[in-house]
């Protein structure tokens, strides 16, 4: 998939009914989205895990009623598999998908 139809997926330019989506300021980081969020700048969408993981005083995460569920993995190059990825994949794939 081509990096423009990525971003179409993830930040559409339209709304499904046409209308434009307005653009906020440009960010680079997670911590960049959450100071222009807090800074009342944007809203954005985020993986939901994003709660959890990086959590922000005076933000609140609502998940969108028919957004789809996000699901992480893991990737490497091929050619740099070693056995200490092998070892983290395997814990990831024993440890199995967390529910709730």
């Amino acid at each position: 998939m081509r990096r423009d139809n990525w971003q179409q997926t993830l930040v559409p330019n339209y709304t499904l009914g046409g209308r434009p989506v307005r653009r906020g300021p440009r960010v680079s980081t997670f911590q960049e989205v959450a100071a222009v969020v807090a800074a009342g700048e944007a809203i954005s969408l985020v993986h939901g895990d994003a709660a959890r993981y990086y959590p922000w005083s005076g933000l609140r995460h609502l998940r969108p009623y028919d957004a789809a569920m996000g699901t992480w993995v893991l990737i490497w190059p091929t050619a740099g598999e070693t056995d200490l990825v092998r070892a983290l994949a395997g814990a990831a794939r024993d440890a199995g998908p967390r529910r709730g």
